[in-house]
C-alpha cells in the first residue's frame, strides 16, 4: 500500500514535468508575424485655375501741368496660394511729355511735365502672368498752371498844391493782374520830418485802395517833394511815385475885374441902339407886308373872292362854335356815354380830323388869293 502510494506521487510529478517542458519549448520556438494591413493615405484638395483681376485707384486724378499724380494698383487672385504670383504691368495711353514709376508695392506714380497739355487723357494698366492677361482703366486730368501772381500799384493824382496847414489826399489803387491774390502791403517815403502822412488801410489783398493823407498842419518846410509808395507782397516789390507842392499862404487878397463908369455907359448906350435897330427893322417889315397885301387886293376880282371866302370862314366859324357849345357837347356825351370808350376816341379823333380839314381849306383860299393877284 505504501509502495503504491509513492509511484503514483512519481507518476503524477514526472506527468508535472512533462507539460511544464512541452510549454516551455513551444514558446521559445518562433511563430509567423501577424499581417498588417496599410491604411489609405488621404487625398490632397485640387486647387482653381490661375487667375487675376486688376483694379486702378482712384479712377480718376486731376493735376496741375508740372505735378504728379498718384494711384495704386490692386492685383487680386483666384486662390490666396497664388498670391505673390509676379504680375508684369505696362501702362499705355500717356502723353509723351508724361513719365511714369511703379514700385513692388503697387504704386503708380505719373509726372506730368509744364509743356504737358491741358486735357483729359485715359490711363490702361496691362497687368500679365502665367499666361493670363488682365486690364485696369482710369482717368488722368491735367489742368493749366495758372500763371504767377502779379499786381501793380497807381496813385492819383501825379500833382497836388498845398498850403501849409493844409491836408492833401492821394488814392493809391493796388490792382491784381494775374494769379491767386496774396496779401500787398504799402509804406510812403519821401517827405520832410515835419510833415505828418497816413496810409488807410496799410495792406490788402489786390484789388483794394488805399488812402494817403499828408498833413502839413505842424509843418514849417515849403518844397516840391517827390513821393515814393513801395508795395510788397508774393515776392514782389512795385513803387508809385507822385509830387506835392508845399507852398506859404498868400496874405495878398485877390483882384477883382472892374469896369470903368465910362466903359459902362458905352456898354448902356450900344444896347439901346441894338434894341431900336431891331424894333424899327420889325416895324418896316410890317408896313411892307401890309402894302403889299393892298396892292394885291386892288382888283375888284380878287375883291369878291375875298368876301366869299370870308362868308366861307363865318360859316366854318359857327359851325365851329355850334360843335364847341354847351349844348352840342351834352348831346354828343349823352350820346357817347352808351357807347364803350373805344368809340367815344374815334369820335374825338374825328373832331380833331374836322377841324384840320377846315384849317386846310382856309389855307388853299388863301393860296388861291395869292395866286390870282399875282
Amino acid at each position: 500500500m505504501k509502495h503504491a502510494n509513492v509511484s503514483l506521487i512519481a507518476a503524477a510529478t514526472l506527468g508535472f514535468l512533462l507539460t511544464a517542458l512541452v510549454f516551455h519549448v513551444h514558446a521559445l520556438i518562433p511563430g509567423p508575424e501577424p499581417s498588417i494591413s496599410p491604411s489609405p493615405s488621404p487625398t490632397a484638395p485640387s486647387l482653381p485655375p490661375f487667375y487675376f483681376f486688376l483694379q486702378l485707384t482712384p479712377p480718376t486724378a486731376t493735376v496741375e501741368q508740372g505735378q504728379t499724380a498718384n494711384y495704386m494698383i490692386l492685383v487680386t487672385y483666384s486662390h490666396p496660394l497664388y498670391s505673390g504670383t509676379m504680375v508684369n504691368v505696362q501702362v499705355m495711353g500717356l502723353d509723351p511729355s508724361m513719365q511714369y514709376q511703379l514700385s513692388a508695392s503697387g504704386n503708380l506714380a505719373i509726372s506730368t511735365s509744364t509743356s504737358t497739355p491741358a486735357g483729359s487723357y485715359p490711363v490702361t494698366v496691362i497687368g500679365s502672368a502665367n499666361g493670363v492677361a488682365q486690364q485696369a482703366s482710369g482717368t488722368l486730368i491735367v489742368t493749366a498752371k495758372p500763371p504767377p501772381f502779379d499786381y501793380s500799384v497807381t496813385m492819383a493824382p501825379s500833382n497836388q498844391t498845398v498850403v501849409l496847414g493844409k491836408t492833401a489826399t492821394y488814392v493809391l489803387t493796388v490792382s491784381l493782374v494775374s494769379g491767386s491774390a496774396e496779401q500787398v502791403t504799402l509804406n510812403s517815403a519821401g517827405f520832410p520830418p515835419d510833415i505828418q502822412n497816413s496810409l488807410s488801410p496799410l495792406s490788402g489783398i489786390p484789388t483794394y485802395q488805399s488812402t494817403l493823407t499828408v498833413d502839413t498842419s505842424t509843418s514849417t518846410s515849403t518844397g516840391i517833394y517827390t513821393i515814393t509808395v513801395t508795395a510788397t507782397g508774393g515776392g514782389l516789390t512795385k513803387t508809385a511815385t507822385a509830387t506835392i507842392n508845399v507852398q506859404e499862404a498868400s496874405n495878398e487878397p485877390q483882384s477883382t475885374p472892374t469896369t470903368s463908369p465910362q466903359e459902362t455907359e458905352k456898354r448902356t448906350e450900344e444896347l439901346k441902339t441894338s434894341t431900336t435897330v431891331e424894333s424899327q427893322s420889325t416895324a418896316d417889315a410890317e408896313e411892307f407886308m401890309k402894302m403889299n397885301m393892298l396892292d394885291r387886293l386892288k382888283t375888284q376880282h380878287v375883291s369878291q373872292l375875298l368876301a366869299e371866302i370870308l362868308a366861307m370862314l363865318a360859316i366854318f366859324e359857327a359851325a365851329l362854335q355850334a360843335a364847341r357849345s354847351k349844348k352840342l357837347e351834352e348831346m354828343l356825351y349823352a350820346r357817347l356815354k352808351a357807347d364803350s370808350a373805344r368809340d367815344l376816341g374815334w369820335l374825338k379823333e374825328v373832331l380833331k380830323e374836322l377841324q384840320i380839314i377846315i384849317l386846310v381849306i382856309i389855307i388853299v383860299f388863301l393860296l388861291l388869293i395869292l395866286a390870282l393877284s399875282m
